[in-house]
């Protein structure tokens, strides 16, 4: 990872993201599954979670760096912050 983080932490991190915000939006209304730093709107934190995205899937050529952005995009207009 150009992060100075190795792939086994890079994807248990991602894959823990990704499980919380699963588990989220099967349980609540979209606007209350929001968590930590979508929440607080602390867009930094969510810069940095996408460049491990980035890491994981992206230059591994699993899914586009347009899907990540695309969510941001979402959870922004979601939170509106």
């Amino acid at each position: 990872s150009e992060l100075g983080i190795t792939d086994e932490l890079s994807r248990k991190i991602i894959s823990k993201l990704l499980k919380s915000v699963s588990e989220n939006l099967a349980k609540y209304e979209i606007p209350d599954a929001l968590t930590g730093p979508v929440k607080r709107g602390d867009w930094n934190i969510v810069n940095m979670e996408r460049e491990l995205f980035e890491d994981i899937l992206v230059k591994k050529q699993i899914c586009s760096e347009n899907l990540y952005d695309e969510m941001i995009n979402i959870l922004r207009f979601i939170s509106k912050k």
